[in-house]
């Protein structure tokens, strides 16, 4: 990567760190692209050289999110011995990682929700890949017997899904914000007692 490379993608992170944490304080609805741009330290027009508008800058925000997290998911995925282990690698990582940033976790609840039908495209993808890496676990878990063959991957992927994004939102509405990796370890147990085969 060229030097100027290398300084537009620090520019575009920079500003996209902006993004996240003006999103996650005041709502996609009640942050300017004049705001994230003070936030991020650079003029209000520079902003239109990296990104259209404010819809392009959150959709961005939430890949650049996404794109971090399932790299990072690899790695731990990679240190897991069976497909059990990596489904709670999954739940425990996800817990873990967002509970460690408070605004990126309010940004990823709150922008998951968004009714505007051209947000929910552009975050679809990133999401999507997120979905299919569950999706392949929970088959790999159903080939090795270790998973049951008679529930649909479908179902046991909203399943656990839904009990790690559940307890992320409860976690935010809490005024003591306290870590929640260690309720990871429960969460699991309970997802276990359904989906592990007898």
């Amino acid at each position: 990567m060229s030097a100027k490379a290398a300084q537009k993608k620090e520019r575009q992170e920079k500003i996209l760190e902006a993004a996240i944490k003006a999103f996650s304080i005041n709502g996609y609805h009640n942050s300017t692209v004049a705001t994230i741009a003070r936030e991020a330290g650079i003029a209000d027009g520079t902003m239109y050289l990296y990104f259209k508008g404010k819809e392009e800058l959150l959709i961005s925000a939430f890949t650049f999110i996404m794109d971090n997290f399932l790299e990072k998911l690899e790695v731990k995925l990679a240190e897991a011995k069976n497909p059990l282990e990596k489904l709670k690698c999954i739940v425990t990582y996800h817990l873990t990682e967002l509970s460690k940033d408070p605004d990126r976790a309010k940004f990823l609840q709150l922008e998951l929700r968004q009714p505007a039908e051209s947000v929910r495209r552009g975050i679809a993808k990133p999401l999507s890949l997120y979905m299919r890496k569950i999706d392949s676990l929970v088959e790999e878990g159903k080939e090795s017997g270790m998973v049951r063959k008679d529930l649909p991957t479908k179902v046991i992927r909203r399943v656990i899904f839904g009990a790690v994004d559940e307890t992320i939102s409860s976690w935010i509405r809490r005024k003591d914000a306290a870590p929640i990796g260690s309720e990871a370890e429960a969460v699991f147990e309970v997802l276990l007692g359904g989906m592990a085969a007898r």
